[in-house]
């Protein structure tokens, strides 16, 4: 029986370690994500000349599926409010809310998106210059988040394993 209490602890802690590790790696794979799906949406706005509702539309075909449900809701509700930030706000609250996969996604992160919603303007300049700024965004989290990655990941990861290390050895 000690031994399986042990073995649970060990396990439990190295499990944590993993886990706390993986929300690190899986934010940075949605910021790469959403930058791609981004530069879609500024592709078929800015070639296209596709109103944004049928731009979101249209790229969420081609993304991936989570990508594809934040901008499917998002073209839905502009359709429905024709306020950009709004529909913003509402999407955000429900995609975040109903899928897992946008959890890990920082405050910072999605008061982002509302912004460059704020700033998605009417003329083609100042798009422009919202989706820069939102690429600088994006392109700034993701060598940060790379670095913590680099740095703590590894961390997390012997932390877990060793507190349940040290659990085995003082039960023991």
């Amino acid at each position: 029986m000690k031994w399986f209490l042990c073995l649970v602890l060990f396990l439990g802690c190295t499990v944590c370690g993993y886990i706390y590790a993986g929300s690190i790696q899986r934010r940075i794979a949605l910021l790469l994500s959403l930058k791609t799906a981004w530069q879609t949406l500024k592709t078929r706005i800015h070639f296209f000349a596709d109103p944004l509702q049928q731009a979101l539309v249209q790229s969420a075909v081609i993304l991936p599926k989570d990508t594809a449900a934040l901008f499917l809701a998002l073209g839905e509700r502009i359709q429905k409010s024709n306020d950009v930030t709004v529909a913003m706000n509402q999407t955000l609250e429900e995609i975040i809310g109903e899928q897992t996969a946008y959890a890990c996604l920082s405050d910072a992160d999605r008061q982002a998106l509302v912004t460059f919603a704020q700033r998605l303007g009417k003329d083609s300049h100042t798009q422009q210059a919202a989706f820069e700024w939102l690429d600088g965004y994006f392109e700034n989290e993701i060598e940060q988040g790379q670095q913590r990655m680099r740095s703590q990941v590894r961390l997390y990861r012997a932390s877990g394993l060793l507190l349940g290390l040290l659990f085995v050895v003082l039960f023991l």
